[in-house]
């Protein structure tokens, strides 16, 4: 099995598991909240020349209650990424299923988690010409660790994340160890349903 197959393996697992807790019935449905969510994604990588280039993350989100004070939400969330480096600009796009706990305090709450992603698309552009990115090079998954705040009102609620990258961006063999990183600052609506 090639190593591209692991990674597709593993995502497809983590995305059975949100589907299963989007489909759960009966008392857990009391404990749960679906909401809308989308934001601006402010993303770079790990190196010193590069820049922040503004991006965007949409999806949907279940928060399930464990206990009183403790949450824990996944979701399905389509998430751009990239950087400007050496006068490019790249973009990398995500399905992205994030797995995150949450600790509520009155409307507020601070959460921490993983994230995994599967890439669905991404460009370079270099000078006015635009080029999909290769396949060969870049990785088709994508894993870090999130961790946050955030406060409700009603049915609404504003998130600031962060996410730090552990997953090389490019894949081995290519001496180039590039990972993302990127502040997201969002809206949400939960559903009343």
């Amino acid at each position: 099995m090639k190593p591209l197959k692991h990674y597709y393996l593993v995502t497809i697992i983590f995305s059975l598991i949100t589907a299963t807790s989007f489909a759960q019935d009966g008392q857990s449905d009391k404990n749960a909240k679906i909401s809308i969510m989308g934001g601006v994604n402010l993303a770079t990588i790990n190196e010193e020349s590069a820049s922040n280039i503004t991006a965007f993350y949409a999806g949907i989100a279940k928060e399930i209650k464990l206990v009183p004070l403790l949450r824990f939400q996944t979701g399905l969330l389509y998430v751009r990424n990239g950087a400007n480096l050496n006068n490019s600009t790249f973009t990398i796009d995500y399905l992205q299923v994030p797995a995150l706990l949450k600790i509520k305090l009155g409307p507020a709450y601070v959460m921490t988690g993983f994230t995994g992603s599967v890439r669905v698309g991404g460009k370079v552009e270099t000078d006015g010409v635009t080029e999909e990115l290769d396949s060969d090079v870049f990785s088709g998954f994508d894993y870090g660790t999130q961790f946050g705040a955030g406060f409700n009102f009603l049915i609404f609620g504003i998130e600031a994340r962060y996410n730090w990258g552990l997953s090389e961006i490019v894949k081995k063999g290519f001496g180039i160890d590039y990972n993302h990183r990127y502040f997201e600052l969002g809206l949400k609506i939960r559903l009343p349903f």
